[in-house]
């Protein structure tokens, strides 16, 4: 389901699961599955990628790692993690954040699909992702993710992802970022 606000620059995006078919690895007669909604925004290379992290549930550097190395120029700045594409490897980390943020040289694009404390996420707990791809393929993903679900024949499951997108006004993606994001 996709809604535009009529008065902001902003999409609301509900993804939905429907479990229709017993599934094929468990046994009839009522099995589950377990499952988790996944929702993976690509978008082109951005000056820099923003992530508020620093709740309660966040762990020592406030990511995990999900590729050999770390982002270039992967930091955390009283809670505010940020880092940049490399265009000769590609890396990917994992947070428990509920907002990312995309900042390119004219525009930012703000996703939002808050987190809900103490639900089983997967990854090591990730609630939401950073991917970036290394060249020719000049891209990154932002990746918001569901707590995981067991679902039983005819339930549905939900995940929100609310994109904000805006004009740049700040001089350094450092400064927008944290007009955005700070309260």
């Amino acid at each position: 389901e996709i809604r535009l606000d009529a008065d902001h620059p902003r999409m609301t995006i509900i993804t939905t699961y429907e479990q229709v078919t017993e599934p094929s690895h468990v046994p009839p007669a009522g099995g589950t599955n377990r499952v988790g909604i996944w929702i993976i925004t690509q978008l082109s290379h951005p000056e820099a990628v923003f992530i508020p992290v620093g709740s309660a549930e966040d762990r020592g550097a406030g990511y995990v790692l999900q590729s050999d190395t770390p982002p270039l120029a992967l930091t955390n700045r009283g809670g505010l993690l940020s880092l940049a594409r490399d265009p000769s490897e590609p890396h990917k980390i994992g947070t428990r954040a509920g907002t990312l943020l995309w900042v390119g040289a004219r525009e930012t694009l703000r996703i939002d699909s808050p987190r809900i404390p103490g639900a089983p996420y997967p990854d090591d707990q990730s609630s939401a992702e950073v991917y970036t791809s290394r060249n020719p393929a000049s891209y990154v993903e932002l990746e918001m993710l569901a707590p995981l679900q067991e679902m039983k024949v005819g339930q549905r499951y939900s995940q929100t992802n609310v994109y904000t997108l805006a004009r740049r006004t700040e001089p350094t993606p450092e400064a927008e970022a944290l007009k955005l994001l700070r309260p």
